[in-house]
């Protein structure tokens, strides 16, 4: 008994699916939004509708949103320092208010 071994076609190994098209056997350049899946550059135009980036144009965009968290990040310790402070003096203004409240309600009598 015999058994023919079918092997795998060389464009369908794993390495060669991570970067490289398996209908047109290009290298991946650009990424589609829309369909959430790699493009080369034929498979570009059959997306020409579709939300495309190159990948240089997304990691310029990942480092611009990784400085704009930091400055999210900034932004949100000094909201907490201010709401801190308000805190602080609002409890300042209630033990005014108690203490005067008294002075005031005896005074009018």
């Amino acid at each position: 008994m015999h058994f023919k071994v079918q092997r795998q076609p060389f464009f369908d190994k794993i390495w060669w699916k991570n970067y490289y098209c398996n209908n047109h056997y290009k290298p991946f350049e650009k990424f589609c939004f829309t369909c959430n899946k790699d493009l080369c550059q034929d498979c570009e135009n059959e997306h020409s509708e579709h939300k495309i980036a190159s990948y240089d144009e997304m990691t310029i965009n990942i480092a611009d949103l990784k400085e704009s968290l930091k400055e999210i990040q900034k932004s949100i310790e000094t909201f907490e320092d201010v709401i801190e402070n308000i805190k602080y003096n609002l409890e300042g203004t209630k033990r005014i208010y108690k203490r005067y409240y008294g002075y005031i309600k005896w005074y009018y009598k």
